[in-house]
C-alpha cells in the first residue's frame, strides 16, 4: 500500500522547467553562443546540467571554466523574484488530497537546495515536505535510484510503498531502479516510450483511487 510519494519538482511542482531553458539561454549567451529556445531544449534534452553545458563547451572550454559556467546558472536561477516562480496547475488541489489521506511527502530533485528552498518558500510549501533531497546530497543524480532510496530511508519508508512522480525520463528510470511505483506526468501527446507504471498529462489525472490502485 502507498504511504509515501516523492515528487521531482521542476515540472511537477514548479513551473520552471522553461525558467530553466531561458537562463541557460542566457548563460550560453554570455558565453558567446546563440541558441534559439527551441535549440536550448533540444540540446538539453533527457541531461543534466553538467552533461549539457560539457556537450556545448567541451572543445573550446576546460572542465574548471564549465563548472564555473554551470555555476553562473544556478547564480541567476537562485535569484529569481518569488512572483516569477508559478505552481503547476491543480498543485494545491493536489497537495491538500495528499495530506488528507496522511501521505509522508519528499521532493527529491536535482537542483541545488538553495533553489529547492526558493521555489517552496515563493510557493508557501516548505512545511508541506518531511525530506527533501538536492544535488548535494547525492553522489549520482536521476537516472540513479540513489537519490530516491536516500528519502525513503529518512521517511522510515519501504521502496515498495513509494510512489514516484516525475516528469521526465531519469526520474522514472530511477523509479524503476529503486524498485518504486511511478506515475509519469508527461504534457506532450505522444506517451508510448516513457517507462512509468502509469502516463498522465496533468495533476488533477491523480486520483486517491489511482494511487490505491497500486
Amino acid at each position: 500500500m502507498i504511504d509515501t510519494v516523492l515528487l521531482d519538482m521542476d515540472g511537477v511542482i514548479s513551473d520552471t522547467v522553461n525558467t530553466h531553458f531561458t537562463i541557460d539561454r542566457q548563460v550560453l549567451g554570455e558565453n558567446g553562443i546563440n541558441l534559439s529556445l527551441n535549440g536550448v531544449l533540444a540540446a538539453h534534452q533527457g541531461i543534466k546540467d553538467g552533461e549539457f553545458f560539457n556537450k556545448i563547451f567541451r572543445l573550446n572550454k576546460t572542465p574548471e571554466e564549465i563548472r564555473g559556467i554551470e555555476a553562473r546558472k544556478w547564480e541567476i536561477a537562485e535569484q529569481l523574484p518569488p512572483n516569477k516562480i508559478k505552481p503547476v496547475e491543480g498543485l494545491y488541489h493536489f497537495l491538500g488530497l495528499l495530506k488528507k489521506r496522511d501521505m509522508k511527502l519528499g521532493i527529491v530533485s536535482s537542483s541545488p537546495r538553495k533553489f529547492i528552498d526558493l521555489v517552496l518558500s515563493s510557493l508557501k510549501i516548505s512545511d508541506m515536505f518531511r525530506v527533501v533531497i538536492s544535488c548535494s546530497d547525492v553522489k549520482a543524480l536521476k537516472p540513479s535510484s540513489e537519490g530516491l532510496l536516500l528519502a525513503a530511508k529518512r521517511l522510515f519508508s519501504e521502496p515498495s510503498n513509494c510512489l514516484v512522480i516525475d516528469d521526465g525520463i531519469n526520474g522514472m528510470l530511477a523509479a524503476k531502479e529503486a524498485k518504486m511505483h511511478c506515475i509519469g506526468l508527461v504534457r506532450e501527446k505522444r506517451r508510448l516510450s516513457y517507462p512509468a507504471d502509469i502516463i498522465v498529462g496533468k495533476l488533477s489525472d491523480i486520483t486517491l483511487s489511482l494511487i490505491s490502485s497500486f
